[in-house]
């Protein structure tokens, strides 16, 4: 039995879902999201969603699936490809934003999993997303992970065909959300997210991931784990008191490194890399699972946030408006500016 679940909370349950960090487009080009779920069936053949979908300026278009796929003209939103919805690729619950190179294939939900599970055997086994960049997280380690090691003879070759059995498990354990759901084959993507909503969420998913683990690897080699990787920058000292910020970017306050890193800020460059002033330490990466390791590096190190560190989406804010007086930091000891499109972050002085 589904439980009546209102429209606002399909619309907050919708956005919670989205990798909107990796180019989703939520908040800005979804006026007609409810519409578009509630006209969207899944194709009975290949489950896949098709049918009329309204764009964010009005425009109706036709989203195919797989099994009717033709060579329309793109569809003009600026999509990379004639997609706007498909399904988590290892839950099946959830529905989620598609069309870009950078749409991810999972919810967030199931991509902490994935991250997790990636991270603790040190390789891309789950891809992420179809962009290599997004996989590339996981990628380039110099310690033995897996035997036999012919499993991942070539990066490139092991993705495409990791990408193609996470596809093949996408139709799977949608066809089994279905059944356990009491849905139709041919169910709308609202009726979908209104049924997964009704029950227990974290448990099929936990279920959903170990079913994708099974598929993907089908023989699961002996898993050999190895040390959490920590991105890495050049150190670059700069004599200057502001120190230029892009991408995601962790600013530390080097007092604090004095007091609480063995060896002080001269023995933290030379571990991990980092741009810095005499204030200030800034270490920058280019995907949120990168500043999840970092942020967790500093907290078991006993550095506080806000208080001995802070994290901002440089590209953001500079990308949002190029020209800002004052970034609005939280922390006390931290001031900001952004010029012609790149953030710049000084120490405050009392």
């Amino acid at each position: 039995m589904v439980t009546e679940i209102s429209n606002e909370q399909i619309y907050k349950h919708f956005e919670k879902q989205q990798n909107t960090q990796y180019g989703g487009n939520f908040g800005q080009f979804e006026p007609f999201l409810l519409q578009n779920l509630s006209s969207l069936e899944l194709c009975p053949k290949c489950l896949q969603p098709h049918g009329k979908m309204r764009l964010w300026y009005g425009a109706w278009v036709e989203q195919h699936c797989d099994c009717e796929k033709k060579d329309d003209a793109k569809w003009g939103d600026g999509r990379d490809f004639n997609l706007g919805y498909e399904t988590c690729y290892c839950c099946g619950l959830e529905v989620l934003e598609s069309g870009s190179k950078w749409s991810p294939f999972v919810c967030q939900d199931c991509k902490k999993a994935i991250f997790q599970f990636n991270d603790a055997v040190g390789t891309c086994v789950i891809p992420f997303g179809r962009h290599h960049f997004l996989n590339s997280r996981w990628f380039n380690r110099s310690v033995p992970l897996y035997e036999p090691p012919s499993l991942f003879s070539s990066e490139s070759k092991s993705l495409g065909e990791l990408m193609d059995r996470e596809r093949q498990h996408k139709t799977l354990i949608l066809q089994h959300q279905l059944k356990i759901l009491t849905l139709p084959v041919d169910a709308t993507l609202m009726m979908l997210l209104k049924a997964s909503l009704s029950v227990d969420q974290k448990k099929a998913k936990q279920e959903a991931l170990l079913s994708l683990i099974a598929s993907i690897l089908h023989d699961p080699p002996k898993i050999i784990p190895c040390a959490p990787h920590i991105p890495k920058i050049e150190s670059t000292f700069i004599t200057e008191p502001e120190l230029s910020c892009v991408f995601y970017t962790v600013v530390i306050s080097n007092e604090a490194i004095n007091q609480k890193y063995e060896g002080g800020i001269k023995a933290f460059v030379a571990k991990h890399g980092v741009k810095y002033n005499n204030d200030l330490s800034v270490m920058i990466v280019m995907a949120p699972g990168d500043l999840e390791v970092i942020e967790k590096m500093l907290k078991k190190l006993d550095f506080k946030r806000e208080e001995d560190f802070t994290w901002f989406k440089a590209s953001e804010i500079a990308w949002r408006k190029p020209t800002v007086k004052s970034i609005p930091f939280k922390v006390k000891w931290l001031k900001g500016y952004c010029s012609k499109g790149r953030a710049y972050v000084s120490l405050k002085r009392n």
